[in-house]
């Protein structure tokens, strides 16, 4: 515990040494500023060192500098990570590239690159950001996927479900650490295939559904939560008319409730009859 609390304050510590640095140099950048435009110098700038001159064209220089200066390659990539997503939103896609390269934590790498496939979407590059997203999931597989709990992967999932590419979006889904997560998610996805309106896109919604039947199973031991989930997946197959699918997930539900001692199977018996 002691360890856990002490690397809590390490980190706390580099990162508030971080802001205290890029304050301090931006207090001292308004300062020289101030007092040169009152001085009676035709061109203030000109007795500014490089480093200010450099900051007050562009204050997330600073950032840069600071970030860089971080040993950690996850505190680094974090902080650079901000700075790409800084740059896209200022409308300068060349500086962010140069941040991109800079960063080296896989897992940070991936995120800055879901700021990019954002951006080219925005701009109708689908191929382009699909394939940045494509990118970003090859960096984020194994022990990746654990470090934020999934996270990176949810918003990959995610990314891909915008650009309507359900194949991408369902396999990445399927990396999902948490079971009830990944049932959850794949009934987002199924949703978004029944709002298409699209009778071909029918049957993906039923497989898509299938899938999350075979992850709702394997959940034990069974709960009121976990049979919750069951008979929503039930309810997404009456909703896509796969009523055979339908048939076979509330006999399954049937059969926990036979078995089942948890608090609430009475009422679900009851909704069910």
């Amino acid at each position: 515990m002691w360890r856990r609390f002490s690397a809590a304050c390490s980190k706390t510590g580099r990162l508030s040494l971080l802001f205290c640095t890029i304050l301090t140099a931006g207090l001292c950048a308004w300062s020289v500023q101030a007092q040169n435009q009152k001085s009676d110098v035709d061109d203030p700038r000109e007795n500014l060192d490089p480093l200010t001159r450099a900051v007050e064209r562009n204050p997330l220089t600073l950032i840069r500098i600071a970030a860089l200066g971080l040993k950690d390659p996850a505190e680094q990539g974090e902080a650079l990570n901000g700075l790409v997503a800084a740059f896209l939103a200022r409308n300068k896609p060349d500086d962010a590239a140069i941040e991109l390269k800079a960063i080296s934590d896989k897992l940070w790498l991936a995120r800055a690159l879901l700021h990019v496939s954002d951006d080219q979407h925005k701009r109708g590059r689908i191929k382009t950001a699909r394939a940045t997203l494509n990118r970003a999931l090859s960096l984020v597989g194994g022990d990746q996927i654990s470090r934020d709990g999934g996270e990176t992967i949810r918003r990959i999932a995610t990314r891909y479900l915008k650009l309507k590419a359900y194949q991408a979006s369902t396999n990445t889904a399927l990396k999902l650490p948490d079971k009830f997560e990944r049932v959850g998610f794949l009934l987002q996805i199924t949703k978004s295939l029944q709002d298409t309106k699209v009778p071909v896109l029918k049957q993906d919604a039923q497989k898509v559904l299938a899938a999350a039947f075979a992850i709702a199973k394997s959940i034990k031991p069974d709960t009121r939560d976990s049979t919750d989930t069951i008979i929503r997946i039930a309810e997404f197959q009456v909703a896509s008319e796969d009523r055979a699918g339908a048939h076979k997930t509330l006999t399954f539900v049937e059969e926990i409730l036979d078995r089942a001692t948890f608090d609430g199977r009475d009422k679900l018996r009851a909704d069910l009859a």
